[in-house]
């Protein structure tokens, strides 16, 4: 478990079972909660401290990058299309990514054999626990 310094930051992160219950779904091994400004919050599971601080600045970018792709295409008739999640499949990884109102992002890595099913529901409930901590 991996969690940014207190204080750096006014975003609480997830509370670490939150994430923990991410990782049973099946074939998922790492989970993450991003600020907005691209800062692992907290994660979980068999990433480096280092490779989860990489992914996060990079998750922030992607984001942006199908943002924009998005508003070039029309997907949304404002500059800044809602964006419900995204996914990147790889040959060995499948990664989930969902971004939040609140300007953070929630995502799970998972093994080629990942259930995409099993960890699009966990995703959901990741997301639900974050929005629930913010609501408060």
């Amino acid at each position: 478990m991996s969690t940014r310094p207190h204080g750096a930051g006014s975003l609480a992160p997830v509370r670490p079972e939150a994430l923990t219950a991410a990782l049973a779904a099946a074939g998922v091994f790492a989970a993450l909660h991003v600020s907005a400004d691209g800062l692992l919050l907290r994660s979980a599971g068999d990433l480096h401290r280092d490779t989860a601080e990489a992914a996060a600045a990079a998750l922030t970018a992607a984001t942006a990058a199908i943002r924009g792709c998005g508003a070039a295409i029309g997907a949304s008739g404002s500059p800044r299309p809602g964006l419900n999640r995204f996914c990147g499949e790889f040959d060995a990884v499948t990664l989930l990514a969902q971004p939040l109102a609140d300007g953070s992002l929630v995502a799970l890595a998972g093994d080629g054999e990942a259930d995409l099913a099993a960890m699009d529901f966990a995703l959901s409930d990741l997301a639900a626990e974050v929005r629930r901590r913010t609501s408060h």
